[in-house]
């Protein structure tokens, strides 16, 4: 098996100290606890490291009964893990034509020049507690044009950064991003060095 081959919980055959839970009880920050939530597997999604700076969390597809976003486990794990990957609160950029989703005003969104690919413009909001973000990842589904950021600094920089309508601006003010994609099955997540 090479270092960036996905595993997960059904088919792991790495040493068991490996890999950990996420959970509320999780030890205390710091680096080796980064690390092991970034490995961390549930039983429902796969969490695969394909760069240095680069994870892909997996959900299991969708089938004509069941999504995995409105699955009460398969979300609480997802929102888990990613609340845990960096920084918190979260910013969530959804990408609109015209007006915000309904569903989105319970955030107060605000209005950005920068959007995901394929919408013309954004509309950003806080997450501000793990609660927040399954609330948001459940109501919103399918996500297909929603990017996750982990401020730096501070929430406002990085709003003022996506006020500005360019990437390269609010990647600047960012410890980490996710693309949301495949009707919210897919997670890709990028950790920014700098």
């Amino acid at each position: 098996m090479t270092p960036f081959a996905t595993r997960s919980i059904h088919a792991c055959a790495a040493p068991a100290e490996r890999y950990f839970r996420t959970s509320q009880q999780s030890p205390g920050a710091g680096t080796a606890r980064r690390l092991a939530l970034l490995l961390t597997h549930a039983q429902n999604m796969q969490v695969s490291q394909v760069a240095y700076d680069r994870f892909v969390l997996e959900l299991p597809p969708a089938d004509a009964s069941w999504r995995p976003l409105a699955d009460p486990e398969v979300l609480a794990e997802t929102a888990a893990w990613l609340w845990d990957f960096g920084p918190n609160p979260l910013i969530a950029v959804v990408g609109v034509e015209g007006a915000a989703p309904k569903w989105l005003a319970a955030w107060n969104p605000r209005g950005v020049r920068w959007a995901p690919a394929g919408a013309s413009s954004g509309a950003a909001v806080t997450l501000a507690k793990r609660t927040d973000l399954e609330r948001f990842l459940s109501e919103g589904a399918p996500h297909e044009r929603t990017v996750l950021l982990w401020p730096r600094v501070s929430e406002a920089k990085t709003f003022e950064a996506l006020a500005l309508g360019n990437e390269a601006a609010w990647l600047k003010t960012v410890d980490g991003h996710a693309k949301i994609q495949r009707a919210g099955e897919v997670f890709e997540v990028h950790q920014v060095n700098g």
